[in-house]
């Protein structure tokens, strides 16, 4: 199939997060609070809304929200994100291609739009980047993809555009199924082959060079 558009998920498809974040967590728990997390303790509350998970790693009920994200604010800059190998040459292939480009994420937009454009993603170039927001959507939850979907149909008018949505995680691929899109799994997060198949995942490959070829056969980035 020929697709109109290829939406992305951020941490750990188009970014190396897990992996940098967890450091972060276990560096902020031993220097702030005297306490050694482990990987169990981090993953836990990992996948939370950002200001729950915070709070549980490194907050109480009563911490306000200001500080808990003052104190990320202090630590990010030691742990930042880094790009997926050849993730600015597949997306920039994918729109030299005439595709349309878009970030799909539960991150939320002050930390999704500057980590992409620290990292060198043409923003302004994409489709949008469409975030965790004030209705407070998050994935497996189809209606994530409600905005983007419709910049989509509007563009593409008359016909139904055919849509992919690249994902490392199992709630990814729920997602997709329920707006009614295609899913590309790529295990560079957590989840292998054998579970993106278990889950019902048609396809799945090792990382975005091959997501590109499944996308655009023949191409390869530059």
């Amino acid at each position: 199939m020929r697709y109109d558009a290829v939406l992305f998920d951020l941490d750990d498809t188009l970014t190396v997060t897990r992996v940098v974040k967890f450091a972060m967590h276990k560096a902020i728990a031993r220097e702030r609070h005297g306490r050694t997390l482990t990987d169990a303790d981090i993953a836990a509350h990992y996948d939370l809304p950002l200001e729950q998970s915070l709070r549980a790693l490194h907050g109480t009920p009563e911490t306000p929200a200001a500080d808990l994200f003052a104190l990320l604010d202090r630590y990010q800059p030691r742990f930042p994100h880094r790009a997926q190998p050849d993730a600015l040459t597949v997306v920039g292939a994918l729109l030299a291609a005439g595709l349309d480009v878009g970030v799909v994420t539960g991150s939320p937009e002050s930390v999704a739009r500057p980590v992409l454009a620290a990292l060198g993603f043409p923003v302004a170039r994409m489709l949008g980047v469409y975030c965790y927001n004030s209705a407070h959507l998050r994935k497996p939850d189809p209606a994530v993809f409600a905005e983007a979907c419709a910049t989509l149909r509007a563009r593409h008018a008359p016909r139904e555009p055919t849509i992919v949505y690249v994902g490392d995680a199992l709630v990814d691929l729920r997602a997709a199924r329920g707006a009614g899109i295609d899913f590309l799994g790529v295990t560079s997060g957590t989840v292998d082959a054998v579970a993106f198949r278990n889950a019902g995942a048609d396809r799945c490959v090792p990382d975005l060079t091959a997501a590109l070829r499944a996308v655009l056969p023949g191409e390869r980035p530059r």
